[in-house]
């Protein structure tokens, strides 16, 4: 794999080139020169407020 991401990083040979060279379908290719994706952080979760109630409205 490495070999093919180093291949098509070179700009010299197409999906279809590669995919013949090394006998995978383009598919394969594509699958292994596709950007990593990318990581987020998660974000704290929020706080619980101590004595946060909920009024009614109304009467009783």
């Amino acid at each position: 794999m490495n070999k093919i991401r180093s291949l098509w990083d070179g700009n010299q040979y197409s999906k279809q080139e590669l995919g013949t060279m090394f006998s995978v379908s383009k598919s394969t290719i594509d699958r292994i020169v596709r950007p990593a994706p990318v990581k987020l952080k998660v974000a704290a979760k929020a706080r619980k407020t101590k004595g946060t109630t909920i009024k009614r409205r109304g009467g009783k």
